[in-house]
């Protein structure tokens, strides 16, 4: 049986939907308990990520960090999970240097990595515009200018639109900083179409 046909994924799923956190927690916890989901070590890692997300969601901060270390031990190769990670420590341990550093790391492996490691993936272009984008908000917000525009620009290169979120983020932090507003109004204004 694969994951989304078992019955405790699917409560996961419509418990997590309807917000019903505690409901989705205790379906995730029996998806994880079931090996036979967790045939490999990256859906192991998917599935104590989706854990972290839901601490993380109920403002249990501590439990929500655990997962998602533990995630990153199971697959230390998730460029979406250390993602999902360094967003984390920004945002709600609120470790700007944290964030940006987990960032650099994603960014330098990216340069070395071989595109053929993505052909069944999401594209290498994907993950260095979301890292571009997320390590230049919180380089903005730590104070870093001159840093967060080379980001901006990295962002601009390699825009997408699934990354919009991150994308708009950033841009709206230079906007609100009043720091190169001309050019993050203009960024803003062109992912919005």
């Amino acid at each position: 049986m694969e994951l989304f046909e078992s019955p405790f994924y699917k409560t996961y799923i419509k418990s997590f939907s309807q917000g019903d956190f505690e409901s989705a927690k205790k379906s995730m916890l029996k998806c994880i308990e079931n090996c036979e989901f967790a045939i490999d070590n990256v859906r192991r890692a998917v599935l104590y990520s989706k854990m972290a997300d839901i601490y993380r969601l109920t403002s249990d901060l501590e439990n929500a960090e655990i997962f998602y270390k533990k995630s990153i031990e199971i697959d230390p190769d998730s460029y979406l999970i250390k993602l999902d990670y360094a967003d984390f420590v920004g945002a709600h341990l609120n470790n700007l240097k944290g964030a940006i550093t987990i960032c650099d790391d994603v960014i330098a492996n990216l340069h070395l990595e071989n595109d053929e490691r993505f052909a069944r993936d999401l594209s290498k272009g994907y993950y260095l515009l979301r890292a571009h984008a997320i390590r230049g908000y919180y380089r903005l917000l730590a104070g870093f200018q001159k840093a967060s525009i080379d980001d901006l620009h990295e962002v601009w290169i390699r825009r997408n639109e699934q990354e919009s979120v991150y994308s708009a983020r950033l841009c709206e932090a230079f906007v609100s900083s009043g720091i190169e507003q001309d050019i993050s109004r203009r960024y803003i204004n062109f992912i919005s179409k």
